[in-house]
């Protein structure tokens, strides 16, 4: 009688779950963002430097690519609003977003630039493929996107390994609540 009860219950979870519209997945935003008018675009300038340089730069090519209002472009650091930097830190982190004027984000924060930071020790013995994915996940933290955990979709904002290295629907969905 037990065992029934417990085959009709998981049953029946496996059926929610499968029949769950995958389109209920919320917005997934750190809160702040990049100073921005309705209907505009945002011109997001970037620089890369250290070790990983060319998968950071694959990494905003690939948010570029993407159907939002992100203009991403290579500048120089007096023009940028986005760097990548390749440190060697002891933390256990591949990589780390920081905003600047407010770490951290919060509902009414404007970000007036983000440094993002790729972890060389941790990265060192990761393909080049995990490297772009970090570096793509990072900027999306800069853009003011927040980590994901569904299972019912594709982000390039879940953290650890994946089997893609670019910005998904997803991503594209959360940036427009953003960058309207």
């Amino acid at each position: 009688m037990v065992q029934t009860y417990r085959l009709k219950l998981l049953a029946g979870l496996f059926l929610f779950i499968l029949l769950m519209p995958i389109g209920i997945a919320s917005a997934h935003r750190l809160g702040g963002k990049f100073r921005h008018t309705t209907g505009q675009w945002l011109y997001l300038g970037y620089t890369r430097s250290g070790d990983y340089w060319y998968q950071a730069e694959r990494a905003a090519v690939s948010w570029h690519n993407t159907p939002t209002r992100l203009v991403v472009y290579k500048t120089t650091y007096a023009n940028s609003k986005v760097d990548f930097y390749t440190v060697t830190n002891s933390g256990t982190w591949w990589g780390l977003a920081v905003h600047h004027p407010c770490p951290g984000g919060g509902s009414n924060c404007v970000y007036s630039w983000a440094d993002l930071y790729m972890n060389k020790r941790t990265l060192a013995n990761q393909s080049t493929a995990t490297r772009q994915k970090v570096a793509a996940h990072e900027l999306g933290h800069g853009i003011g996107l927040a980590h994901t955990t569904s299972i019912f979709y594709r982000s390039i904002m879940k953290q650890g390994y994946l089997s893609y290295n670019t910005p998904q629907t997803h991503d594209v969905t959360d940036t427009n609540g953003i960058y309207r």
